[in-house]
């Protein structure tokens, strides 16, 4: 026994013994990989959707703290547009449309005036939320912020970017029980007053992935609608 033993051990391993050991370690290194390959896709889209979540969460932080800083023309300081031509729009009125591509766009006037240089600069400043086109052929959202006077307001690809792949931008517009998708302070269709809140919706993302936020923030002083009082 012990020299049979002895003789095969001299003489190394069979032909199908080494194909059954192939067969399990191809096995195993096949299984090991498809695991490493889920982990990494898993972490990989993970880790997108913090970055997602991350950017929403800066640029909704950053309009609230605008829109909770909005100024408004009250009474007596202020009086709706005659009609007439060369009348001058209220500087501080607060719009809020759509643009040719369905994106909402936002303007009002805001103490939340961030200087480039860094320099406070204390002052009224008018500010508009406005989609662009990225340089990859996404949309960006931009952040235009110019002190008085106000000049006639122009997408500017200079204007700070709050966020990257846009695919949707909601603003609605509350008085009370009603929420509105445009507004103007300074149309009859609103009877001359400001909302009193603002909700934002804002959808970020791309094929792969989507992230959806929401915030709402108070107007710190509105314009009340003329004839909403007895």
């Amino acid at each position: 026994m012990k020299k049979t033993i002895k003789n095969r051990a001299e003489k190394g391993f069979t032909l199908i013994e080494i194909v059954m050991a192939v067969s399990i370690f191809a096995i195993l290194a096949t299984a090991t990989l498809t695991s490493f390959n889920t982990i990494s896709s898993s972490s990989r889209i993970l880790n997108r959707n913090i970055r997602l979540t991350e950017m929403a969460n800066r640029c909704l932080n950053r309009m609230t703290q605008d829109i909770r800083a909005a100024r408004v023309s009250i009474p007596p300081f202020y009086s709706p547009p005659r009609g007439h031509e060369g009348d001058d729009p209220d500087p501080y009125r607060l719009e809020g449309d759509e643009d040719g591509d369905g994106f909402s766009r936002l303007r009002f006037a805001s103490l939340a005036h961030l200087p480039v240089d860094g320099n406070p600069v204390p002052g009224i400043a008018r500010i508009v939320y406005y989609v662009d086109k990225g340089r990859n052929g996404g949309r960006v959202l931009r952040r235009s912020d110019r002190l008085e006077p106000f000049e006639p307001f122009e997408k500017n690809p200079h204007d700070p970017v709050l966020c990257e792949k846009v695919l949707s931008v909601r603003f609605r517009y509350h008085d009370g029980d009603d929420a509105r998708e445009s507004w103007d302070s300074d149309s009859p269709e609103n009877q001359y007053g400001s909302p009193r809140a603002i909700s934002i919706e804002l959808e970020l993302g791309d094929d792969q992935k989507k992230v959806r936020m929401t915030a709402c923030a108070a107007l710190p002083v509105f314009r009340e609608k003329r004839g909403s009082r007895p």
